[in-house]
């Protein structure tokens, strides 16, 4: 079986990459070159600029030699000539793209759209029939002929848990922190504690993307500080850091949207305020200093739970068994 999906960032790339090209070993390829921008009018809200990064990505570089050997470049004439069983889109901009040029040339591909963020209903360009989403509102919500929910699966042999790590220790990871004066005023509070912010836009600059890096760094770590003032779907930072029986602290009134009475979004499913995660909202910066003493003293305790909950919450292989029913009925 020969997969397309398009390209919206390296995390969920390889998220695809174990699904299809690992798990169930089919060919997987993503857009390149400039024929799926300018005919094609793939990724055609984006300026050529940016568009670059996804229809001209550098599979010489070292991520994806090492992380994703076997994924390819698919031409926009090998999509017209019907070599592809699954085009999987990734972005919603392009999902009426997908759909035009499945039929203008009366290709027999199947069109799954994969969901990560938590798009709200008024968004949708059309009913979408084959729904892949590792957002929980999404799934609970959209009424789909074919839906499954499932979550973005990464390398948990590698994401692991490591107790003689630096408990007292807190960072950010995601880009342009938000909150950062309750982060500096925790780290001007606590000075026998290490505090680092990295990410795109904060003073610590860039983790390596590769998941050597990366994990390395979260199974070191104490505390993930992880509150977003804007809703996210899936949220690889706060799951790699329950992989890896992490703490974090977060901003629940902001970790999810309001749709039919339902408040919170896939990461939240592992959230237990004093347990899995410290729940900013209501406290003050006392108690968060505080709490997060108290779960430094009891850091194995915590930690052992985390990763309890994670287990819970994610079960790769289960979910792997209704991914296959669900692409057993695509429409």
């Amino acid at each position: 079986m020969k997969v397309l999906a398009d390209y919206h960032h390296l995390s969920l790339l390889r998220s695809i990459y174990i699904l299809f090209g690992q798990r169930l070993n089919c060919e997987l390829e993503i857009p390149s070159g400039w024929d799926w921008y300018f005919e094609g009018s793939l990724y055609s809200s984006y300026a050529p600029e940016v568009g670059c990064y996804t229809i001209r990505p550098e599979f010489d570089n070292a991520y994806f030699k090492q992380y994703m050997p076997k994924l390819g470049g698919g031409s926009f004439e090998k999509f017209k000539d019907n070599e592809y069983d699954i085009v999987v889109c990734t972005l919603l901009e392009n999902y009426i793209t997908w759909q035009t040029l499945i039929k203008q040339y009366n290709l027999k591909c199947k069109l799954i759209f994969q969901i990560g963020n938590n798009i709200p209903l008024w968004c949708q360009p059309t009913k979408f029939d084959n729904l892949l989403s590792s957002s929980w509102p999404c799934y609970v919500n959209y009424n789909c002929v074919n839906k499954v929910f499932y979550h973005q699966e990464f390398d948990t042999t590698k994401f692991t848990q490591k107790l003689d790590c630096n408990k007292k220790s807190i960072a950010n990871l995601q880009h342009f922190m938000q909150m950062p004066e309750l982060f500096y005023g925790l780290e001007k509070s606590m000075p026998d504690y290490t505090f680092k912010a990295h990410g795109a836009g904060n003073r610590d600059g860039y983790i390596p993307n590769g998941e050597d890096e990366m994990s390395n760094f979260v199974k070191n770590l104490g505390f993930l500080f992880h509150c977003k003032v804007v809703d996210e779907g899936y949220g690889h930072n706060i799951h790699n850091a329950f992989a890896c029986g992490k703490p974090a602290i977060v901003d629940s009134t902001h970790m999810g949207v309001d749709w039919n009475g339902w408040i919170g979004n896939t990461a939240s499913l592992m959230f237990e305020d004093g347990k899995t995660v410290i729940d900013v909202n209501g406290k003050t910066q006392k108690e968060i200093e505080l709490k997060i003493r108290e779960m430094t003293e009891n850091y194995e305790e915590v930690s052992n739970y985390v990763m309890k909950k994670f287990k819970q919450v994610s079960d790769f292989d289960h979910e792997f068994m209704m991914i296959k029913s669900f692409l057993a009925n695509l429409v």
